[in-house]
């Protein structure tokens, strides 16, 4: 059996998302949402119900909202693999034979380019997200995540939580400087036994594209027939062309140009030496 967490306020699109993941699904689903909800949600198609209290926003944005509603909805899973999504995204298609052993799978948009360098044009408003160029680093899409149990849980895991709660409080955490998406993957590598400074990003440089390689997997949300019901997300291909955006396709490029280098790389450390690229 597999499980789908959904999290988020309860909308409009809620239960017709719901009904969609069970044409393909016969497995737990589970809605994680806030108290004031609980009301909307009895005659849903689900197999359990968590409601938290809502933890409000900080100067960062909903980042306590978002990790304790994944915390509290992922750890009621029973799943060998678990889908982690909101109440506002479609799937129409079976997303678990998309999954790897010790990895998360992801979806290509909102993501960044740890290599990307801002050109001159871009609003000063966004800009701020690229420059200095380490503030790329790390910043995967939080949208939808799936994995074996194991790898879920500890993307939603109390420590993950409690970490994300400290960048919440920490004034030297400005957003758009410093993004949710950034927050939860440094968060979730550090769970991982990576000692990475949130405050200090460039002395992890060497990290930018391993991190992610050996952690994550990136799809293409098209092949996954996933869409995102707000009208602000409803051009998501667009998206994907920017020049700024982390796609399967470059994602899959970097993992087979480190298979290249692989050789050398093992030769330099049979010298003592290390292999920094």
């Amino acid at each position: 059996m597999n499980s789908v967490v959904i999290r988020g306020l309860v909308n409009g699109d809620t239960l017709g998302i719901i009904h969609a993941i069970r044409e393909w699904h016969d497995g737990e689903i589970i809605l994680s949402t806030y108290d004031v909800s609980g009301d909307y949600c009895q005659d849903m198609p689900i197999d359990k119900l968590v409601l938290s209290k809502d933890p409000g926003i900080s100067h960062l944005h909903n980042v306590k909202r978002q990790i304790s509603l994944a915390n509290a909805g992922v750890i009621e899973a029973k799943g060998e693999k678990i889908l982690l999504t909101r109440t506002d995204i479609l799937h129409r298609k079976n997303c678990f034979e998309s999954v790897e052993r010790d990895k998360i799978t992801l979806l290509d948009f909102y993501g960044i380019n740890p290599d990307f360098i801002c050109p001159d044009g871009i609003p000063e408003g966004i800009k701020c997200q690229f420059i200095p160029r380490h503030r790329t680093y790390f910043k995967t899409t939080d949208f939808v995540q799936w994995g074996y149990a194991k790898e879920i849980m500890d993307w939603t895991s109390s420590y993950v939580k409690g970490l994300m709660y400290q960048y919440a409080d920490n004034r030297a955490f400005e957003y758009p400087v410093t993004t949710i998406e950034q927050m939860w993957c440094v968060a979730y590598l550090n769970r991982r036994g990576y000692e990475i400074d949130l405050e200090y990003l460039w002395n992890s440089h060497y990290l930018r594209w391993d991190a992610l390689m050996d952690n994550f997997l990136i799809v293409n949300h098209n092949e996954m027939d996933i869409s995102i019901l707000k009208p602000i997300y409803s051009n998501l291909e667009a998206i994907r062309q920017n020049p700024w955006c982390l796609t399967s396709e470059l994602f899959s490029e970097r993992k087979l140009n480190r298979c290249k280098w692989k050789p050398f790389k093992r030769w330099l450390e049979s010298k003592g030496r290390s292999f920094r690229k």
